[in-house]
């Protein structure tokens, strides 16, 4: 018989046991998509992909010092190095991503540029959905001002009108910018997808010190000639930057680094989210073998059904080749229904992390990354999934194989079912040992993760986030960029926000808790040589009052600290034991390596109480406010406490009276909370995802196990019963049965659990990797189902 009717023969038979069939594909769909979108997710961190051709030969380029070297670039710096290496690189792109308010016809949108150099999108060598792209010829001086939109971006706020191309907007309220062309769907650069494209010649106003070498802000990529090495291209870099440090020294000499784009730096494989997709990776690992060994289960349960079809077959000169291809064909088969199926799963599951990394976005960035996707090499995920299905196919078919191979299938035309109690149940059992002890080690890792989600979110913020609403602003360029006008327009927005009915009060700040993004400077006491990196943040004086934090000591900040007044910093109760622990800091000066603190000292008027700042999983940490009308930034955020919801009147208000700044975001603080705890509620959810699965799949092996061994043994039970055997007997030997299986699982599983629980160390808080309530509850959980199983 040809392996096309065997394969005919094998379809007719699954199809003649649709439960069997579809239990078997859905199974190994769920396990199969879970791996390879996983894998995906962890090979967009581990070996990114980029969008280009020949990414192998695309680099980037740093400028740090010895101690930091991938740093970014100054804009001078850069056309410096791409003068001087013309030779080396086809091109040698750089770009600055912005803030800017983008005035259309009907209201003014916050939108996310990139300003990008004359030869950017070149490198990637993405065709336009609609109109042109940015070209060299746009970026030189006197060239028309000229804009590129993303194509979400465009849907989203322009609902895909085509006859955007060709028509002008403003951005910051002074710069018009004529629209040429929207770009391809997808298309992200090397990392997240901004909402607009300008080039870096006609970007003087939007962003700051192009005119300054030490301002180093630019990120550059570069695609090597073909035939430059990577060593070359280093040797040229290196002796590119001696002649600009000749040219313009610096306290210590440029340091030029060039990575491959698709290497990964050990800060980025260090990095939380990273370690979480890794150890979810593992976690699905472990699902498929325990679906594998759930299937395998029955299918040698069929198999074993089926023995007198196969005993007859063998007598009849069937060897145990053409028996045991069959198996392989039919493994094979269901593997690949469930693979085709499991691609559906896949996207779903992708589709899943990019929505809860999405809604890990703080509040107050807007449109940051919407669009972007998790990218991975197609080839690379095809060969995976590939390499996933054989395997599949080998450990579904392994051990019903091992009974054609090891067993007299003629002696199976005199067996009524009994006669495979002592070899081929005790395979079924281990299998069931197997599915037991993996559930064990993805509900354990489950549990985890949700003690630490249920830990982070109960933390002590330091305020009460009940009460408050958080709009970000983004004030124009014009304004923003002179600290006098900006002041006087915020306190404006300030007064008329004060005044809705409900608010108590409001208060502005360059950076809100939980935001994620903290900024820092170097601070030291004068006449010390010894200075110490602290956070810091820029606020008006009303935030403190309407976060609720009390001024410990001193004073708070006041509209009167302005910009022709001292300088003047309000600490808070870490930076105050850190900066002065054996003397009161109020009245005290700080030296601060600041370029727009004139003088570089500022005095200390004040202390207030902690609240936790960046992540809400940071513990305390030292926190030095700067007076906003002294350091004005055009993104500031409005903290409004008030005795209900304010977000939406505030954001009308806000596009009414002042309709050239645009509104970024307005969400209660309850939202920011909720964010800031989504990367560990995305691992637990998922992770709790899976060891229900792997719950149920233990329990329906067995269930299964048992069912068979009942039927099986029916003489036995028989015999039992005439020789005095009760009903509550033969219970109880059916339930010491299931009791062994489970108990075993359990032992193994706990053990394996406590083994690898070092994977997830990285990832917990507040509480102990070997956590023995954790333990205890999947013992009693896993006994009920083995019970009702049973």
């Amino acid at each position: 018989m040809n392996l096309l009717q065997e394969l005919r023969r094998v379809v007719r038979s699954l199809a003649r046991a649709p439960g069997f069939a579809l239990t078997v594909i859905l199974t190994l769909a769920v396990g199969l998509g879970a791996n390879l979108a996983f894998f995906g997710y962890a090979s967009y961190f581990l070996a990114p992909t980029i969008e280009a051709p020949e990414p192998a030969r695309i680099v980037r380029v740093h400028t740090g010092t010895r101690e930091a070297p991938d740093g970014a670039n100054s804009f001078l710096d850069w056309r410096d190095l791409r003068a001087g290496t013309s030779e080396t690189f086809e091109q040698l792109a750089a770009y600055q991503v912005f803030g800017s308010a983008l005035i259309g016809s009907e209201k003014t949108l916050h939108a996310w540029g990139n300003a990008v150099s004359g030869d950017y999108f070149a490198l990637f060598d993405r065709p336009a959905f609609l109109g042109r792209l940015l070209t060299a010829n746009d970026d030189r001086a006197g060239a028309e001002r000229v804009l590129v939109l993303n194509h979400f971006f465009w849907r989203k706020h322009f609902g895909g009108d085509p006859t955007i191309v060709g028509q002008t907007v403003a951005l910051d309220g002074q710069l018009s910018y004529r629209v040429v062309g929207i770009a391809t769907e997808g298309f992200q650069g090397d990392g997240l997808a901004t909402s607009i494209y300008v080039p870096l010649a006609s970007a003087q106003g939007l962003v700051r010190g192009l005119e300054e070498r030490s301002s180093r802000r630019l990120q550059v990529l570069g695609r090597l000639r073909s035939g430059v090495s990577l060593d070359a291209a280093r040797a040229q870099l290196a002796g590119v930057a001696r002649g600009i440090d000749q040219s313009f020294p610096e306290p210590e000499p440029r340091q030029v680094s060039l990575v491959p784009i698709t290497s990964v730096s050990a800060e980025i494989r260090a990095d939380p989210t990273v370690r979480a997709a890794q150890g979810l990776s593992i976690a699905v690992g472990l699902l498929l073998l325990l679906a594998c060994a759930n299937v395998a289960n029955l299918v040698l349960a069929r198999s074993v059904a089926q023995r007198r079809e196969t005993a007859i077959q063998a007598a009849l000169g069937a060897g145990r080749w053409r028996l045991g291809r069959r198996l392989m064909i039919e493994a094979l088969v269901l593997v690949l229904a469930g693979g085709l199926l499991g691609l559906g799963f896949a996207r779903a599951i992708t589709r899943l992390i990019e929505h809860y990394l999405l809604q890990a976005v703080p509040v107050g960035m807007g449109d940051w990354s919407a669009g972007s996707t998790l990218i991975a090499n197609p080839w690379r995920l095809a060969l995976f999934f590939a390499a996933l299905c054989l395997g599949s196919t080998l450990l579904v078919s392994l051990a019903p194989l091992t009974q054609v191979l090891r067993h007299r299938l003629v002696a199976g035309l005199k067996s009524h079912g009994e006669g495979d109690r002592a070899g081929r149940l005790d395979l079924r059992r281990l299998l069931v040992v197997v599915q037991v002890a993996l559930s064990v080690v993805l509900l354990f890792a489950a549990g985890l993760l949700m003690r630490t989600h249920s830990e982070i979110r109960s933390n002590d913020l330091g305020f009460d986030p009940g009460p408050l609403s958080l709009v970000t602003l983004h004030i124009p360029t014009l304004r923003g960029n002179d600290n006098t006008a900006g002041f006087a327009l915020s306190n404006d927005i300030l007064d008329q926000v004060q005044a809705l009915p409900g608010v108590e009060t409001a208060g502005l700040a360059w950076r809100v808790p939980l935001s994620m993004i903290q900024a820092s400077e170097r601070f030291s006491l004068p006449g010390s040589d010894d200075d110490i990196e602290v956070a810091i943040n820029i606020v008006s004086p009303e935030y403190f009052e309407a976060l609720g934090l009390a001024p410990l000591a001193g004073r708070s900040l006041s509209r009167d600290d302005r910009l022709d007044s001292p300088n003047v910093v309000v600490l808070n109760r870490a930076a105050a034991a850190q900066l002065f622990a054996r003397q009161s800091p109020v009245g005290q000066r700080l030296h601060v390596a600041a370029e727009d603190i004139e003088g570089g000292q500022v005095q200390v008027v004040g202390v207030v109480q902690d609240s936790r700042f960046a992540k809400l999983a940071d513990p305390i940490r030292p926190l030095i406010y700067f007076p906003y009308a002294q350091r004005f930034r055009q993104r500031m955020t409005l903290v409004v406490r008030s005795d209900g919801p304010v977000a939406r009147p505030l954001s009308e208000l806000l596009r009414r009276e002042f309709p050239d700044v645009a509104v970024v975001d307005a969400q209660p603080m309850s939202e920011q909370v909720r964010r800031a705890a989504a990367d560990p509620k995305m691992n637990a959810d998922l992770a709790l995802g899976f060891g229900l699965f792997g719950l149920g799949l233990a329990a329906l092996g067995i269930f299964s196990v048992l069912s068979y061994t009942v039927s099986a043994s029916g003489r036995a039970i028989g015999i039992r019963m005439a020789l005095g055997a009760t009903a509550r007997d033969i219970t109880g030997w059916v339930l010491r049965g299931a009791g062994r299986l489970v108990a075993l699982g359990l032992a193994l599983g706990l053990a394996a659990s406590w083994a690898t629980t070092r994977l997830l160390e990285g990832l917990l808080y507040g509480l102990e990797a070997k956590d023995p309530r954790i333990a205890a509850a999947i013992v009693v959980v896993l006994a009920l189902v083995g019970f009702v199983a049973a």
